[in-house]
């Protein structure tokens, strides 16, 4: 009884191989770009398979997926492979947002992800910050800013610099409690903004 259960098990492990072969085989090439906002999806489907019809599927948690959008009529083809896009006007912001393909009744695309900030004029992650978080600002042209970060009191505790549109901010010899900004743009010699963030612990 034994020998057969790890049969079956065995013969059970290897027809979920082959369907994952299989899925990876269906589409290649599934990305997800952003742009003012908005996401932008692309995909092949291979040439040598079809199925009827696609489905978009969208995830703020990577497991529990909601129809976003449908690709109707056979697709793929026989002969050729075949390039699609959509376009999702209506990501969640300030989420990550997971993307999958549905293919017919069956077969389904690997998940991919984007996050999607949207800014007002700066944005914490995560706010209160325990150990680690990154500030998040509008840097377009991407120069050089310096961030100062200050007590209460108006003491400097913390200095960093970036070209990116984000500062990686480190609170491990920080004390619970809040903590006020200020961000200066090195290229011009200008001030940027000012805000404030938490402190957790």
């Amino acid at each position: 009884m034994m020998k057969r259960s790890k049969i079956i098990s065995f013969f059970v492990l290897m027809v979920i191989a082959l369907n994952s072969i299989a899925q990876s085989n269906i589409v290649s090439g599934f990305v997800a770009y952003e742009v003012n906002g908005q996401v932008f999806l692309s995909w092949t489907v291979n040439g040598g398979y079809t199925c009827d019809g696609i489905q978009i599927l969208r995830s703020t948690d990577g497991f529990n997926f909601d129809k976003i959008g449908d690709i109707y009529g056979i697709c793929g083809s026989p002969n050729q492979s075949i390039d699609y896009e959509f376009n999702d006007e209506e990501p969640v912001v300030n989420e990550t947002n997971f993307y999958q393909l549905k293919l017919g009744s069956f077969e389904e695309s690997e998940v991919i992800s984007i996050e999607i900030i949207h800014l007002e004029d700066y944005q914490m992650r995560p706010n209160p910050v325990v150990y680690y978080g990154q500030l998040y600002f509008e840097n377009d042209d991407f120069l050089q800013h310096l961030l100062v970060v200050y007590t209460p009191l108006g003491v400097p505790v913390y200095e960093i610099t970036t070209f990116a549109d984000y500062f990686d901010v480190y609170t491990n010899g920080f004390l619970p409690g809040q903590y006020y900004f200020k961000i200066y743009n090195l290229d011009t010699g200008e001030f940027a903004l000012s805000g404030s963030f938490s402190v957790f612990r």
